[in-house]
């Protein structure tokens, strides 16, 4: 990501059981080992998979600075989408990558992501169990929610939609509901190509809020131009200093953030906000409570980690 100067990378259909924490940790390691300040999630569904290889999924990739800027991320525990939202100067901005499986499944007796999704619509107690019509549903009941949570709140969705954004798409009807636009359009209009090797028609791109779109420049990459796989890469440029702003509280300068193992008022000050983080989110018997458990909880364990990650990154200290 360093070499190509991505700070943000979402990868859709990853086909990886990221349930699995030997699959995550690897996925973590890799992705450290540009920078160990990374933060990533991932998401695949919650049906059992016993191999490594599991249809669907997405992820996201984040590195600094952008992670000094990440106020929560999280996943669709159907293996659907991942999110993240942005500390700006304004309202927070919602990062979402996403992978909206075919109209049909590619393997009827398979484990395709159409059959995994329709397992769990089922086990929810769903009328209608149409993956695609649920994904429309469960997507806009998300920003609506983001929205409420966040007034003036702007958005970026990105990913393999798997149709066009036309008509009564589900892409199409979001743009509608929520002020966003086919990015790629809205800087080309009535420009078609195909972005899936084997397909005729541009599946993948990047809603954006209205106010956004001016501000960012969409590029699609040639198949395999740097990396595998038989979607073309949508790269998106921007200026940070105009979609971001500065973050609320002014982030100090690398270096008068380093933080020394002999600096014993810095080394205090750093322990005692830590602590006081840790009590303001009951870490200690949050934690208690996943060692004591029977059940294994992933979810809430990440969650921890998410937290203390998500603290260390905001001050960027390092001790030597």
């Amino acid at each position: 990501m360093e070499r190509m100067e991505i700070d943000i990378q979402g990868i859709s259909e990853t086909n990886l059981n990221t349930n699995q924490y030997k699959t995550r940790r690897s996925l973590q390691a890799s992705a450290m080992k540009a920078d160990s300040s990374v933060t990533t999630v991932w998401s695949t569904s919650d049906t059992e998979s016993t191999t490594t290889f599991k249809p669907g999924g997405t992820g996201l990739i984040a590195r600094p600075p952008i992670t000094d800027r990440i106020l929560q991320k999280g996943r669709d525990n159907l293996g659907r989408y991942t999110y993240l939202i942005i500390d700006t100067k304004g309202p927070p901005i919602l990062l979402m990558n996403i992978y909206q499986c075919c109209i049909r499944p590619t393997n009827l007796e398979g484990n395709s992501a159409y059959c995994q999704q329709q397992i769990l619509l089922s086990q929810e107690g769903r009328t209608n169990i149409n993956p695609r019509t649920n994904f429309y549903i469960d997507v806009n009941n998300f920003i609506h929610k983001f929205i409420n949570d966040h007034p003036g709140g702007r958005m970026i969705i990105m990913g393999d939609w798997n149709e066009l954004c036309t008509g009564n798409s589900t892409s199409s009807k979001l743009c509608r509901n929520h002020n966003l636009v086919d990015l790629w359009d809205f800087h080309h209009p009535n420009t078609t190509f195909r972005t899936y090797q084997r397909g005729r028609h541009r599946i993948d791109f990047a809603l954006v809020s209205f106010t956004l779109a001016p501000l960012m420049d969409p590029v699609y990459e040639p198949f395999q131009y740097r990396l595998k796989g038989d979607h073309r890469a949508m790269i998106i440029q921007f200026d940070s200093r105009k979609v971001f702003g500065s973050t609320n509280g002014q982030l100090q300068s690398r270096k008068r953030r380093l933080l020394l193992s002999k600096d014993k008022k810095a080394v205090h000050t750093y322990i005692t906000n830590l602590h006081q983080h840790l009590l303001q989110h009951n870490i200690f018997k949050r934690a208690n409570n996943l060692i004591a458990s029977v059940i294994t909880n992933n979810e809430e364990a990440e969650c921890i980690l998410s937290l203390i990650h998500i603290w260390r990154c905001r001050r960027r200290l390092r001790c030597r």
